[in-house]
């Protein structure tokens, strides 16, 4: 992810902080990475996403609110959809859950199979007749 260049010059937002806004962004993206594969654990990884999420509002001059965090929420959708397959079994279309999943997605394949991954640590839901194909995430 890089920073939105046209919303930053709207808030006058430095070429300089740009820059460490996308590498906040991709630092983001390889812990959550690493840590959907085992190698950080769940603690770790949700106090490391919480401070990149407040450096990100310094860069962005907004002032620090946990509330607006998101990173976390999104990583534990990561870890359990992300690069999962499920095949239909009337019509044999595979679904394979992208990366970039995140809460309240929802998809459709094949006939009539829907998975909703829902919200991190409430609900998650799905119908239709599918199998799983993935042996492991990773």
């Amino acid at each position: 992810m890089t920073a939105n260049r046209e919303l930053a010059k709207q808030r006058g937002i430095s070429e300089e902080n740009m820059d460490c806004i996308d590498i906040l962004h991709e630092m983001a993206d390889y812990v959550m990475k690493q840590g959907c594969k085992g190698f950080y654990t769940d603690e770790f990884v949700k106090d490391y996403l919480r401070q990149i999420e407040f450096e990100l509002q310094g860069c962005w001059k907004f002032e620090p609110d946990e509330t607006y965090h998101t990173y976390y929420k999104n990583y534990l959708i990561k870890k359990q959809f992300a690069n999962r397959e499920f095949k239909c079994v009337k019509t044999g279309e595979v679904l394979e859950i992208p990366w970039e999943v995140k809460e309240t997605d929802c998809f459709f394949w094949g006939d009539g199979c829907i998975l909703d991954v829902g919200r991190a640590g409430f609900y998650s839901r799905a119908s239709g007749d599918f199998v799983e194909l993935t042996e492991e995430k990773y």
